[in-house]
């Protein structure tokens, strides 16, 4: 068990990890943050109350009626004649139930209960309010309930109730809830007056912090909306979670429900300080039906205001990405040489990564100088199944074939045709070009540059000999007579052969290099770089 002070410190510095760690080793560690809530004494208090709901959802992942347990726990105990020993229970009860939804969430009514109790109403208040954002359906029967606190005399009370009220109303569509008595959630004109004319001051704790708000501000709250949803990349399934603004897309992540929810919270908490993030589908409904489209091959532009919201110099990076076409790829050079930072491509690879915004403000469509796709927030295998799909790479034979195959199995007579050049690395490139054109009569055949590193193309008796510019003063990096590339005619069987042979790849996918040739790097039994070349 950990000690008091250590969980003082975790309390101190929302250290929610390591309390994850302790809730592996000891579920009971729940008894020392429940002591902790007994003492209502400012964020120390409240990272307490957060505490708990964290611990029993981490808990309740192996322990499915862990947090129930907790809850039963704590409404026991407001039974207890002494009532000694459930202070400041109604806020314990609001996280459990927020963090546990699925589990505790049947325990909405009774929670709701509460606010007839005066020394826990508030508590209460704050635990609904909490619910409204991560379940609101479980707060949508309970309007009558809070609707006497909406003219509370108590400040916090209907800033609370306001709050409330501002999750649960219209969305953003337009489309109202409606009982049989008329629009819920809803009050008289002159009511609404006053609540939007209420700088009153009240302190909410949300999202790890102590923030004060006027009444009007919690009255008209703002939003970012997010939802969760399944789809299929060519032939990977991923979960797909967007969330948005009354500006526009704010977000778009690839990762795991979970993990995307937390780290969106976290990202908000920075970035909008005073917004509520809530999950509710119809603000990013637009959104998820063109992704639709676009996974179809049915788009190939997105149409969705954005919300981009980063530092200057993140925003002109990713400004430049949306000017990527669909189908295309950009070096990190390139993008740093867009955005007036030439030595920057290691900012500008920070800049992408950090892009809130996946697959519409397209960092997919940024791969290292080489061709390699590098990394990617999502997954490279993301990556490469959305160039893929936009046409920008090809398919790995080994993403696309289920079946295992022998190096007996894959190996075809016709697979290796010849050499297709040597390549020598040249330090001076025009100097170069002269040298082996003028001097030993090569014909000059083409010259390109599909990084940051051009190549040129010379021939002579049938053999060709690739120029490949040095760049960074990497003169002997595998020698001046750098490498030796040899023609196949299925570069993606080549390396299925290859690996069947366990050999050494350097490449991690074949790079295009345009005008449909592909290339793809690999090493002999003595260190030797050798290249697949496809035409």
């Amino acid at each position: 068990m950990p000690t008091k002070r250590e969980v003082e410190h975790i309390l101190e510095n929302r250290d929610w990890t390591q309390l994850k760690i302790w809730a592996k080793i000891n579920k009971n560690v729940y008894r020392q943050l429940m002591a902790r809530i007994y003492v209502k004494d400012g964020l120390v208090f409240w990272r307490a109350v957060e505490a708990l709901g964290v611990l029993a959802h981490q808990v309740e992942q192996e322990d499915p009626k862990y947090a129930l347990e907790l809850v039963r726990r704590y409404f026991w105990m407001l039974n207890e004649e002494s009532g000694g020993t459930a202070w400041n229970a109604s806020e314990a009860i609001g996280s459990l139930v927020a963090h546990s939804p699925k589990t505790c969430g049947h325990f909405n009514w009774m929670l709701s209960g509460l606010l007839e109790d005066e020394s826990l109403y508030e508590g209460a208040l704050w635990g609904l309010a909490q619910l409204a954002q991560v379940d609101p359906q479980l707060v949508d029967p309970l309007e009558e309930r809070i609707r006497p606190f909406i003219e509370s005399e108590e400040p916090l009370a209907r800033g609370l109730a306001a709050l409330i009220y501002a999750l649960m109303k219209a969305s953003q569509n337009g489309l109202g809830l409606y009982r049989a008595e008329g629009l819920k959630w809803n009050v008289p004109r002159d009511l609404d007056t006053r609540l939007r004319d209420d700088q009153t001051l009240v302190e909410i704790y949300q999202e790890g912090q102590l923030i004060k708000y006027q009444v009007q501000e919690l009255w008209s709250a703002q939003t970012v909306a997010f939802w969760t949803e399944r789809m299929t990349i060519k032939d990977l399934e991923v979960e797909l979670t967007v969330a948005s603004t009354s500006t526009g897309l704010c977000w778009l992540g690839l990762g795991p429900a979970r993990e995307e929810e937390e780290t969106l919270r976290a990202w908000a908490a920075r970035w909008l300080t005073k917004y509520f993030v809530i999950q509710k589908r119809e603000p990013n409904s637009e959104a998820i039906c063109q992704l639709k489209e676009y996974l179809a091959e049915q788009r190939k532009e997105f149409t969705i205001p954005l919300h981009q919201i980063g530092t200057p110099f993140q925003r002109r990076v990713w400004g430049e990405l949306l000017r990527i076409p669909y189908g295309e790829t950009r070096s990190y050079g390139e993008i740093a040489i867009k955005v007036n930072n030439l030595k920057g491509q290691r900012a500008v690879g920070m800049a992408n990564h950090r892009n809130p915004i996946g697959v519409m403000v397209p960092c997919h469509r940024v791969i290292g100088k080489n061709g390699n796709l590098t990394g990617y927030a999502g997954g490279l295998d993301i990556k490469q199944r959305l160039l893929e799909l936009e046409g920008a790479i090809l398919p790995l034979i080994s993403e696309t074939s289920k079946k295992k195959r022998t190096g007996e199995d894959i190996m075809d007579k016709s697979l290796f045709i010849g050499v297709e050049h040597i390549g020598i690395k040249a330090i001076d490139l025009e100097k170069a070009i002269k040298f082996y054109t003028e001097v030993l009569g090569f014909k000059f055949l083409s010259r390109i540059k599909p990084g940051e590193v051009e190549l040129v193309f010379l021939e002579l008796g049938g053999t060709v000999v690739e120029l490949v510019e040095v760049i960074d003063g990497r003169r002997f990096e595998d020698g001046v007579v750098n490498h030796l590339a040899i023609r196949v005619s299925d570069i993606f069987k080549a390396i299925d052969h290859f690996k069947a042979y366990q050999v050494e790849l350097t490449s991690s996918e074949p790079m295009a290099l345009g005008e449909g040739r592909y290339n793809f790097f690999f090493r002999g039994p003595s260190g030797e770089k050798l290249e697949l070349y496809q035409v």
